[in-house]
């Protein structure tokens, strides 16, 4: 009965281990490639917008004081947002902060898009269809350089 208890006591000690500072087992995978992913088909970006969240509260949609929107439409840009180091993994821990995030907008060529909210510690892939769930994804990299890169618009 002695051994039971033991056993006990470390399973439960390493899931709070893995709880408490956000171990995933799930492999991580880029940023870029991520959106890549989710894209229905091969067809490329044609722009990306991006504005500050907004957010509801007592029943009122809210929003930033700066409610300026950006629209990339270089194809160069584009590339420079997509390959930015940025290793993400499905789930884990974070706090949202939705007064500090940004809301972006992939834009394909047919015309197709893709919605994502980024924080400084995690990126939300938010549905494009009735149908489709949110995919959390935690930040792996030591900073989040797509954040950084929105943020810097708006100072």
């Amino acid at each position: 009965m002695k051994k039971r208890n033991i056993l006990f006591f470390v399973v439960m000690a390493v899931i709070a281990f893995i709880l408490l500072f956000n171990i995933s087992f799930s492999p991580s995978q880029s940023f870029s490639d991520f959106v890549e992913d989710r894209a229905e088909d091969n067809s490329p970006i044609e722009r990306i917008t991006i504005q500050k969240s907004k957010w509801l509260e007592n029943g009122q949609i809210e929003g930033p004081e700066d409610n300026r929107e950006f629209t990339i439409e270089d194809e160069n840009e584009i590339e420079n947002l997509l390959n930015k180091d940025v290793r993400v993994y499905d789930g884990g821990l974070f706090t949202r902060n939705v007064e500090d995030e940004f809301e972006i907008h992939f834009y394909y060529e047919n015309e197709n898009f893709q919605r994502y909210h980024v924080g400084e510690n995690y990126i939300i892939a938010r549905q494009t269809s009735a149908t489709e769930e949110h995919v959390f994804l935690t930040i792996r990299s030591d900073t989040n350089e797509i954040y950084n890169y929105l943020n810097s618009l708006y100072e």
